[in-house]
């Protein structure tokens, strides 16, 4: 690759870095490169409004991630708002980047079998004070899936000057950090590693898949 063309102009590159998650199947074909093993699944987000007493939002902020044995789960959000979700097994789809906010049928907040309906009497049942709530809002976007939900981080076995880091199963933040370090020191040997070490002494971790 000698460079990218965008719809900014041509950009020139020495090395390519594919970090597009959800769409990087497709770019990494329409950059010469293997078909990569990520598979697109739209994610339903639910909110409520969370507690209209001022005086209750500092506390309400400061509750942690909750997640049911049925792998629904929640958490308040900065502006005093409760973020619901619940673990489906939705088919995979093309990842059109016109079709990320689209609502499917079924998985509004309307209709008495929308999905959020569902979503909110499951973490009713184990955070009573949601029952009272109600949903008011819904987003959603694609979830990048690979087979064993392990992220790949690797040069192109097609393209020399390729990387790729996508398909973190919605571990993508949480995994940023490490994933720059491991990229770095990709393109610091300019070839696939083993292992690398850890900063502040923390040892080495055995990158072979």
């Amino acid at each position: 690759i000698n460079a990218v063309r965008t719809t900014q102009g041509d950009l020139e590159a020495d090395l390519v870095v594919n970090a597009t998650n959800a769409w990087a199947c497709q770019v990494s074909q329409r950059l010469g490169g293997i078909a990569l093993p990520i598979h697109a699944r739209k994610r339903y987000l639910y909110f409520t409004p969370g507690p209209s007493d001022q005086a209750q939002v500092e506390g309400f902020k400061k509750r942690p991630m909750i997640i049911s044995p049925d792998g629904a789960y929640c958490r308040p959000e900065p502006s005093g708002k409760l973020m619901m979700g619940w673990v489906h097994h939705a088919p995979a789809v093309n990842s059109e980047i016109e079709d990320q906010d689209t609502i499917q049928s079924g998985f509004g907040i309307h209709d008495p079998y929308d999905y959020g309906r569902a979503v909110h009497s499951e973490i009713s049942r184990w955070v009573p004070d949601v029952s009272v709530q109600r949903v008011n809002a819904v987003t959603c976007g694609f979830y990048a899936e690979t087979p064993d939900h392990n992220p790949v981080i690797d040069f192109d076995p097609w393209i020399g000057n390729l990387i790729h880091a996508a398909g973190f199963s919605g571990h993508g933040l949480m995994h940023a950090p490490f994933t720059a370090r491991i990229v770095a020191e990709l393109v610091a040997a300019n070839m696939s590693v083993c292992d690398m070490d850890l900063p502040l002494g923390l040892g080495s971790v055995d990158l072979d898949p």
